[in-house]
């Protein structure tokens, strides 16, 4: 495996306890993951890491998704994700 799609899943109709805990999630993502190489954000809470040079990131990642108690899903791919996009 090359590639691992991480996403996050956020809770609908978070209370505000619980959208704090989200904006923290989020922010220890930034700090700690999004500056690692081999890393790229696709939004929110989505993430695509190149296992190569972002396997510690990815770590990172279900770590504090597991840490803040929010559901989290990988996905391995062999090869670089083909993305087909549209404005």
């Amino acid at each position: 495996m090359k590639y691992a799609l991480f996403i996050a899943e956020k809770k609908p109709n978070l209370l505000h306890e619980e959208t704090r805990e989200w904006l923290n999630f989020l922010g220890y993502i930034a700090q700690k993951v999004e500056p690692c190489e081999g890393v790229s954000r696709l939004s929110e809470a989505a993430y695509v890491c190149h296992l190569n040079s972002g396997l510690h990131a990815l770590s990172q990642l279900v770590s504090l998704a597991k840490q803040f108690g929010f559901v989290s899903r990988t996905l391995f791919f062999d090869q670089e994700i083909p993305w087909v996009t549209s404005s």
